[in-house]
């Protein structure tokens, strides 16, 4: 019959597709956060800002989604239809978790930082240093390991069938897997969002309850009754002010992009695994969404730091200046 002598033509997934953009996103996320991190570490005088650690632990985790997570998503989105080895499905399934989950940690933890800034300030200025910055900074990297390691290693040991190595996906049919699917999906997607998006209107806030404070205690100084009252010490060199202003404003530019970037690939989440809903087009536009995060957050730091800008802005004028070509007579 005609119908038996018809050849067979795998198709690719939805996000297949849109594989010239996922491209395109992961040249540009590998090549602006590789740049960034050699400006954060070049720059002496950037580094000796505590909170600078924090987004050298984003560039970090960005560059880490784009040169271990990105690749590994490509080869099996280019051909889902092949069946892949036990060892591939094993390194995608924990390069995407681990990858995905660090981005989002890294970003909770500049939160937190801000809320711990505005929260408590006294302690903020006593206790944060960079040796404290640089332990929070890595206790992702730590966390994020422990937990998702062994449910892998359970799933790929026990329940991973040669069905799920087609998809590499985790055995969700089995209930203790399914479970460790809902709990690493609620703390590692769902609770930093809700995180991101609930703390921001308290630091703004107490931010600017803070700053009207500090704008009264100047117009209207108090007398310790020694004498004329006395106006507070400004720390000399770079603004304590300015800085903090900085700070918010980086916060405010990662907070916004989150927000748009996050939101629609969490609510996919909870929408396939919750309510069983089938991938459709607009899961490939979640993902192209949540893949160009990590390529957004570079510029927002030029947005937000001057000191970055201007050391881009002598990166750029270091290449592109014409060389003169100086004759001696």
């Amino acid at each position: 019959m005609n119908q038996s002598n018809a050849s067979y033509t795998p198709s690719l997934s939805p996000l297949a597709y849109a594989l010239p953009t996922e491209l395109s996103i992961f040249t540009v996320t590998l090549c602006l956060n590789t740049l960034v991190l050699i400006i954060f570490l070049t720059d002496h005088a950037m580094r000796r800002n505590p909170f600078i650690t924090y987004l050298i632990n984003l560039n970090l985790a960005n560059l880490f989604h784009a040169t271990v997570g990105v690749p590994l998503k490509l080869i099996l989105t280019f051909d889902p239809h092949q069946p892949h080895t036990h060892i591939f499905c094993e390194a995608y399934i924990f390069a995407r978790f681990s990858s995905d989950t660090l981005m989002m940690q890294c970003h909770v933890l500049i939160t937190t930082n801000r809320l711990w800034a505005v929260l408590f300030p006294i302690s903020y200025q006593q206790k944060h240093k960079k040796t404290t910055a640089k332990i929070i900074c890595a206790l992702p990297w730590v966390y994020i390991n422990l937990f998702v390691l062994p449910g892998l290693i359970v799933d790929g040991v026990l329940y991973r069938t040669p069905k799920d190595n087609v998809l590499c996906v985790v055995n969700a049919a089995n209930l203790l897997q399914q479970r460790f699917i809902y709990a690493m999906v609620g703390l590692f997607y769902i609770a930093p969002l809700c995180i991101i998006v609930t703390a921001y209107p308290l630091i703004w806030y107490w931010r600017f309850r803070r700053r009207r404070i500090g704008t009264l205690r100047e117009v209207f100084p108090e007398d310790d009754g020694e004498g004329p009252a006395r106006r507070p010490r400004v720390p000399t060199g770079q603004s304590l002010r300015s800085v903090r202003s900085r700070s918010f404003l980086v916060l405010t530019l990662l907070t916004g992009c989150v927000c748009v970037c996050w939101t629609p690939q969490v609510i996919n989440y909870c929408l396939i695994l919750f309510f069983r809903v089938r991938r459709t087009r607009f899961s490939v536009a979640v993902e192209l969404l949540w893949s160009l995060q990590p390529a957004l957050d570079p510029i927002l730091f030029a947005m937000a730091l001057r000191g970055f800008r201007e050391k881009v802005g002598a990166c750029r004028n270091r290449v592109c200046k014409p060389h003169r070509i100086t004759t001696t007579h």
